[in-house]
């Protein structure tokens, strides 16, 4: 009875402390500040675009802009914040733009701490102070540049942001990532797409036409693919003002686009004191179940160890996938290859330690 009642109790800890949404909202986190004409983004607040069309439609992309009007609430301490993502399935072929701590980052791939030192842009700054910012990012053959309030910031004549198309069809997420791994905290007041680059002039113009009427800027002649304005929200979606009947979806709850079922541990691997303690609690918090198991079977039957072990290991290691798979659903958490390695680790040195203990004969040999 003592056996089986341990059991009982730390695999429901084990279900609880797996399982807990870490602060996970039951609403998905995205307001609607009519006042300001602006949506307002929380930890863990997602929009997106399924499939961008027009995007698919026009073809090869010679050039790109971007415009942005946001204001940053977060130093970004917590890492990478997704303000603009597009992708079609594969990170290695996304276009990111986000924040990471004051700088403005504009990347295609995945290579957030730049180990592969791939090719990006930057702008140190932009997000400091809670200010209001007007971004403007456009690209062709003659390169990349950023301009922030109508200047130019940062340029890269050898780089040019893509668009990815290669995959599946292009998604477009705003205030996050795919895998809702990457939440930013602000406030977005306009948003637009096109494929054609803009001149220092029109920038500026589109920019003093923002600073002066407080509306987000497309000037006559004009075609941009994706464009929202955010002066209303309907039925949770943003009309897209292009015409092309693109609108922004804003999921009442939390979602995850894109479910990564067990990441290998070298996906995002960093040594670092996180990392050790992650590494402690996944073997220890399967240690006590590989103990009681190990007294249960004792006690109620007569198994040689050759079979006991084998199928408290196979127990343990099904407890842990499962954990594992629901948490690839749960944007505040992470499946990874690497915990499921560990706790069944962790499991084994419970029957271990059992085995150990008082020097007894363990199960009948």
């Amino acid at each position: 009875m003592f056996w089986g009642i341990s059991t009982i109790i730390i695999l429901l800890m084990i279900l609880f402390f797996g399982l807990r949404p870490k602060g996970l909202q039951l609403e998905n986190p995205v307001t609607f500040l009519p006042g300001k004409k602006a949506i307002v983004f929380k930890r863990h607040g997602i929009a997106y675009v399924n499939d961008l069309k027009t995007f698919r439609e026009s073809g090869k992309f010679d050039a790109l802009t971007v415009e942005l009007a946001v204001r940053s609430t977060d130093d970004g301490a917590h890492g990478f914040g997704s303000l603009l993502m597009l992708h079609d399935g594969s990170d290695r072929r996304q276009l990111f733009m986000g924040q990471w701590q004051s700088y403005f980052v504009v990347m295609n791939g995945d290579d957030y701490d730049h180990t592969e030192n791939r090719p990006r842009l930057s702008v140190k700054g932009v997000f400091s102070n809670n200010k209001t910012r007007f971004i403007t990012v456009t690209a062709d053959e003659s390169g990349t540049r950023i301009y922030i309030d109508g200047l130019l910031a940062a340029a890269n004549k050898d780089w040019q942001m893509q668009v990815p198309q290669k995959g599946k069809p292009l998604r477009m997420v705003v205030g996050n990532s795919v895998t809702a791994k990457g939440s930013w905290i602000g406030e977005i007041f306009g948003l637009a797409l096109c494929n054609r680059v803009l001149s220092p002039e029109q920038v500026t113009r589109h920019f003093e036409r923002w600073q002066q009427e407080n509306q987000f800027p497309i000037e006559t002649g004009e075609s941009p693919l994706a464009y929202y304005t955010f002066d209303s929200i309907q039925n949770d979606q943003v009309a897209d003002l292009s015409g092309n009947g693109q609108a922004l979806h804003i999921p009442s709850k939390p979602v995850v686009l894109e479910k990564i079922v067990l990441s290998p541990p070298w996906s995002d691997f960093k040594p670092d004191f996180s990392l050790l303690l992650d590494v402690v609690l996944n073997v220890i918090g399967f240690i006590p179940l590989g103990f009681a198991m190990s007294g249960l079977l004792k006690q109620s039957t007569q198994w040689p160890v050759r079979m006991a072990v084998p199928a408290i290991l196979v127990f343990c290691f099904s407890v842990s996938l499962g954990i594992e798979i629901i948490q690839a659903w749960m944007p505040t958490r992470s499946s990874s290859l690497l915990d499921l390695i560990l706790n069944t680790l962790g499991a084994g040195m419970g029957i271990w330690i059992f085995s150990r203990r008082g020097k007894m004969v363990w199960f009948v040999r």
